[in-house]
């Protein structure tokens, strides 16, 4: 509907809290990351998901990028996406992340990351998992 009217959306999460950068490979938690605290990204420490996601390592090799670039690039590539927020802790994080602008996928590499990620990925936004303090500004501010 959004793209019938001309109205992006805003993806607030599209590193899915680190986990699609590949920093929880292991299923532990780093000490100071946002999974350490009682942040979001622990309903995402899932064994299936990490493990999909470790296989996405080779599809962003193989595509030059790295798992960051690949989840931005991704995110950023479909048109109903205006913008992306990222987060990040290091002004290297940010010179990484911002190269992800203006990378094309090409239809093998979509290809390769929807088959991988299987029922990961929701196209359908109103089924789409938000973060409890989005829900709660979203509901607010109805």
């Amino acid at each position: 509907m959004g793209e019938r009217i001309g109205v992006g959306q805003f993806a607030s999460v599209p590193l899915a809290q680190g986990v699609l950068t590949g920093k929880y490979r292991d299923g532990r938690v780093p000490a100071g990351s946002r999974g350490a605290g009682p942040a979001h990204a622990r309903p995402l420490l899932m064994p299936e998901l990490l493990e999909r996601v470790e296989l996405l390592r080779g599809v962003a090799d193989d595509a030059g990028l790295t798992m960051a670039q690949l989840a931005l690039a991704w995110t950023l590539q479909h048109q109903s996406v205006a913008s992306a927020v990222v987060g990040a802790s290091t002004p290297e994080q940010v010179t990484e992340n911002a190269k992800a602008a203006g990378v094309r996928l090409d239809l093998d590499v979509l290809t390769r990351i929807d088959h991988l990620l299987g029922s990961f990925v929701q196209p359908d936004p109103r089924l789409v998992w938000s973060p409890p303090a989005f829900s709660a500004f979203s509901a607010s501010s109805a």
